[in-house]
């Protein structure tokens, strides 16, 4: 299995994924055929793991700390460098509010950008990913 950041190469079974993720829309538009009925990342990176799919297309952060609690998992998957697709979110705000206050419009992007880079937020998003069954 090969993605070379636009097709799929060597494609010879199916991509697993989580129900109602974003990604499915995707991976079918490459024609790849989808296999989201794993309950888990877990579940889904084992039947990776034991040749029941040939890749996995999970949320990064997610996937990455899943493998980093299940070594032997990990030890026998292989992570394309190349990311299937990159999205966004965003905190929006109105155009009248930027207009009428640009200081504090500039002042929550900057503390939404602390936060998410700080020790806190990142041993929160693990605690909530040991939460996750």
């Amino acid at each position: 299995l090969h993605w070379n950041g636009v097709r799929f190469e060597h494609v010879s079974g199916s991509i697993g994924t989580l129900a109602a993720h974003s990604i499915i829309d995707l991976l079918r538009e490459k024609g790849v055929p989808v296999d989201d009925r794993s309950k888990s990342p877990l579940e889904t990176l084992r039947k990776v793991s034991v040749g029941r799919l040939q890749g996995a297309a999970l949320q990064t952060s997610r996937a990455e700390y899943v493998l980093s609690q299940n070594p032997d998992v990990a030890a026998s998957l292989e992570r394309v460098p190349v990311l299937l697709d990159e999205r966004p979110y965003f905190l929006m705000l109105s155009f009248k509010l930027v207009e009428q206050e640009p200081a504090l419009s500039e002042l929550l992007w900057k503390q939404i950008e602390r936060v998410r880079e700080s020790t806190a937020f990142k041993r929160a998003e693990l605690d909530f990913y040991n939460a996750i069954p």
